[in-house]
């Protein structure tokens, strides 16, 4: 969630990326740290899932923040950049938390 505060950054500012690249060192070291709290199973758990939406958000507020600078700095479309990023925000911020209600109530299906 915290990588998701990009979307109210001005895209030209450094600050930008470096949340984003610094959300993704700590979703590694979260993977490394929760992966060594837990026995190798061989099988996806619950915990590698929830890691894997989060690092997958992470990559992906990256990319959108490369969309939006595209358009702010290179085409000078500063109204869309800023409605880019307020849709986003919108779509990322309902998403993550959809996905992470469904992951768990999906393992709860018995078979």
């Amino acid at each position: 969630l915290t990588t998701m505060l990009v979307f109210f950054i001005k895209p030209t500012n450094g600050s930008r990326f470096g949340l984003g690249v610094g959300g993704f060192f700590g979703g590694v070291a979260n993977i490394l740290l929760t992966g060594s709290l837990v026995p190798a199973s061989g099988i996806l758990t619950l915990m590698d899932m929830v890691n894997a939406v989060g690092m997958t958000t992470i990559f992906l507020t990256l990319v959108q923040s490369t969309i939006s600078l595209y358009l702010y700095d290179h085409r000078g479309e500063v109204v869309l950049s800023r409605l880019f990023d307020r849709v986003s925000a919108v779509i990322f911020g309902v998403g993550f938390l959809v996905i992470n209600i469904l992951i768990p109530l999906a393992g709860m299906v018995r078979r």
